[in-house]
């Protein structure tokens, strides 16, 4: 079985997720090959992927749909000339490569009409996090958007096969769509392939990266369900006691967010690198990433919605203490996995302090969970995840 696969741009979790399941797949020899469909981004992670895998791996470029002229008679008239001479438009080539594939997966879709293909389509639609509102709508869903992205996702499901990664999203799910599905539920390992870097490696890398002493990771982006606000407000009472502790947060436009941390309702904005107590690194590279957390105090998660703790599998598997707060999806890693987290609810930043204190006053503790997890980390690895996935490709091939 040859498998396609459509990589959206926009969505970094997304990318490292098929990286592993991609070289899982054909490490286990579960696909024959795999066409990797794609726009400008990613290009030299993917350059490096397809040179790990000569002749398994094909690159092929999205062709960005035509466009024409907003004078809707011209506009017309192209269209008529275009049928009359039979011209092939991009569309159409995207759609006759795809079909080259016997089927066509398609990993977390953000506002994407599903391929009109003859292939069939397998999808992971994430975390439906647009149907719930977390307190604005600047960077938070709003109804328009909320009933916009539903009627898209309805002709995903008519269409296509769905893997959800966690019985949260399973159930959000049925709530949005009803009770009549019930896709198959693949729990995901460590995002990163990288492993644990050599310490003295690490070390050089986060001290190329400007950082200097001891600090908490946190990665995310400033989407109103990562709770960044709560976060920063129960590390502004976390600092009385350890002051010399920064906050450093990872991923894309956090490198906006730097400041001094006064008081818990709001960050003092600054870009005096060396006072700020909280410093934004922005989008960084996956060893520089790897570094990061393997030379972090812990990573700590305080959102409040998501289909899984990416950043938290990460840390697990490369042995590093995780906080994180008590939600159903978080939840599920500890009961299925076995790992060990400080949990703390995200609405309330007494909580979150409290958690922060309990691993940097106990680093015994933290050490031991950090051990422990990683152990449990060994238990469910991607080849488990890679036999899954192959299972419900198989099906969606046969029933073609």
């Amino acid at each position: 079985m040859r498998l396609g696969v459509m990589l959206q741009a926009g969505s970094t979790g997304a990318w490292r997720y098929s990286e592993r399941l991609i070289e899982s797949l054909l490490r286990e020899k579960l696909v024959a090959g795999v066409s990797i469909f794609h726009t400008t981004h990613y290009l030299d992670d993917l350059a490096r992927l397809a040179g790990r895998w000569p002749g398994a791996i094909s690159l092929i470029p999205l062709e960005p749909p035509k466009k024409y002229t907003s004078v809707r008679r011209v506009r017309l008239l192209q269209k008529k000339a275009e049928k009359l001479l039979g011209l092939s438009l991009p569309e159409d080539r995207n759609r006759r490569a795809m079909d080259q594939c016997d089927v066509l997966f398609c990993p977390w879709p953000y506002y994407e009409p599903i391929p009109r293909i003859s292939r069939p389509v397998v999808f992971i639609p994430h975390d439906f996090t647009y149907s719930r509102n977390f307190g604005t709508t600047l960077v938070g869903p709003t109804l328009d958007e909320f009933e916009w992205q539903r009627s898209l996702h309805e002709t995903w499901f008519a269409a296509g096969t769905c893997i959800v990664s966690s019985t949260f999203v399973h159930s959000e799910l049925r709530r949005l769509f009803g009770e009549q599905h019930n896709p198959a539920v693949i729990p995901l390992a460590g995002f990163s392939c990288l492993g644990r870097l050599a310490d003295d490696v690490a070390a050089a890398r986060v001290k190329e990266l400007g950082l200097a002493g001891r600090y908490i990771l946190c990665v995310n982006n400033l989407c109103a369900h990562k709770n960044l606000g709560q976060l920063m407000g129960g590390y502004s009472l976390v600092r009385e006691r350890f002051p010399d502790v920064r906050l450093v947060l990872a991923g894309a436009f956090s490198d906006n967010v730097s400041g001094i941390c006064d008081n818990p309702w709001g960050l003092a904005l600054s870009r005096d690198v060396q006072r700020a107590h909280v410093l934004g690194m922005g989008l960084v590279s996956d060893e520089n990433l790897a570094a990061l957390m393997q030379c972090s105090e812990f990573l700590v998660n305080p959102s409040l919605s998501e289909a899984n703790n990416g950043p938290g599998l990460d840390a697990w598997e490369q042995g590093v203490p995780v906080a994180m707060s008590s939600i159903p999806p978080f939840l599920e890693h500890i009961d299925f996995l076995g790992v060990r987290a400080e949990l703390f609810h995200p609405r309330c930043l007494y909580q979150i302090r409290d958690a922060l204190l309990n691993l940097l006053e106990n680093r015994g503790l933290a050490q031991e969970n950090a051990r422990h997890s990683a152990e449990m980390m060994k238990k469910w690895t991607w080849t488990e995840i890679a036999q899954r996935y192959a299972q419900v490709f198989g099906a969606a091939a046969g029933k073609a």
